[in-house]
């Protein structure tokens, strides 16, 4: 099996594609920093992702798109994880491809905050993703580059893109547990065995050594206690059926 970590740090701050970003470089390059050490630990590839060149008139945030394409620095990984550059993976996060391996399913996320809609229908957050081959096989590059136009400049643009692609090629994905994906502050204090902290919004600018050390400081005092169980979400039907995106169901 080959696998590969991807994670993406653009230098840049431009409107293409789906808003202004702004820039967190102390964030982005530790991230991107405990990204490759993870690699390390567990054996795999790993690539940063550092221009727009795969789709120069769209935003760093929608490069990660090019995992889907036709490409051969990536048609020769069974199994690609894509890591968002604000989310710090923990130095006790397990090898995330031998969970991959146990499961038929072709997709690997996390639940999006837990608002009723996005919990009924099992609407992921794409700051953690994990792609089988198969998936990708499914995928040509006009099917993507159409469901990219689609969304270019809608509200939560690239997730949204990203679960109707999930929802269209799949019946159901295994969603990880949620300490691949906490969200702080609200649940640093309910997972001391994160994997994954996610610096999503206005959490960025929170983004500091002080941070840093606390992060840490959670990890010294990890136990090795057990770790919810990651589950099979199956896409309802009237979700799968309906070509209404999520923030048009909650009414957004």
């Amino acid at each position: 099996m080959k696998n590969l970590i991807l994670m993406t740090n653009v230098v840049n701050n431009s409107s293409k594609g789906g808003g202004t970003h702004s820039y967190c470089n102390e964030l982005y390059e530790y991230a991107v920093k405990r990204g490759k050490e993870w690699s390390n630990r567990i054996g795999c590839d790993f690539k940063c992702i550092s221009d727009l060149n795969v789709f120069p008139d769209y935003s760093p945030t929608w490069q990660r798109m090019a995992i889907f394409l036709d490409l051969d620095e990536y048609n020769n990984y069974d199994n690609i994880v894509y890591v968002d550059a604000d989310l710090v993976i923990s130095k006790n996060a397990p090898n995330i491809f031998q969970i991959m391996n146990k499961y038929e399913e072709e997709f690997f996320a996390c639940t999006d905050y837990p608002l009723p809609q996005r919990v009924k229908t099992g609407y992921f957050n794409a700051g953690f993703i994990g792609v089988k081959k198969s998936l990708r096989n499914k995928c040509s590059n006009d099917y993507i580059d159409k469901k990219m136009e689609k969304y270019k400049n809608k509200e939560h643009y690239d997730q949204c893109c990203l679960n109707e692609i999930v929802k269209e090629k799949c019946d159901s994905y295994v969603q990880l547990s949620k300490s691949w994906n906490i969200f702080p502050p609200r649940d640093i204090n309910e997972y001391s065995h994160f994997y994954g902290v996610h610096y999503i919004h206005y959490h960025k600018n929170n983004f500091n050594t002080k941070e840093i050390q606390k992060l840490k400081n959670i990890e010294e005092k990890f136990n090795n206690k057990e770790i919810p169980n990651n589950a099979i979400k199956i896409f309802p039907e009237s979700w799968k059926n309906t070509s209404r995106n999520i923030l048009e169901l909650e009414g957004k």
